[in-house]
């Protein structure tokens, strides 16, 4: 028997709530600095970042602690205090990823140096500079091929 139930469109509220917002834009896009964060369970931890004032600037993007087991990432506490909360458990931390298409061969690689902070209970966001560590070096030399 198929499933037969259709899931309700969001409400314009419900996407408003669900918006990241970066106040000082993204590095390379400043004007855009609102973005959706879509993601399927089956493709989780992987997502898409999608600009809502231009949709075809979309970003794919993968949670660091998924990609790095042992990921740390040391970060200002002024940057931190801009975006609303000092508690690390407050955030969620994505790395940008570039996909290169070759052949028959798909290759997702991480940009671990600019990882993109997210403070989940306010939706500020921040893309911000790391110093390079060993589980960032890691980080980098891993890349996945589909």
């Amino acid at each position: 028997m198929k499933n037969t139930t259709t899931q309700k469109p969001l409400t314009v509220k419900e996407i408003r709530d669900k918006v990241i917002r970066f106040p000082n834009g993204l590095p390379g896009f400043p004007t855009s600095r609102e973005f959706i964060m879509a993601q399927k369970p089956e493709e989780r931890p992987f997502a898409w970042m999608q600009s809502v004032s231009d949709p075809d600037l979309v970003f794919a993007v993968v949670d660091a602690y998924a990609w790095v087991k042992d990921f740390m990432l040391e970060v200002d506490d002024t940057e931190l205090e801009e975006m609303g909360s000092l508690d690390p458990l407050d955030y969620a931390v994505y790395f940008i990823l570039r996909i290169q298409q070759q052949d028959s061969h798909t290759t997702l690689k991480a940009k671990p140096n600019a990882p993109v902070l997210v403070n989940i209970r306010n939706r500020k966001a921040k893309q911000v500079i790391a110093s390079i560590n060993s589980s960032l070096q890691d980080a980098e030399a891993l890349c996945l091929q589909v």
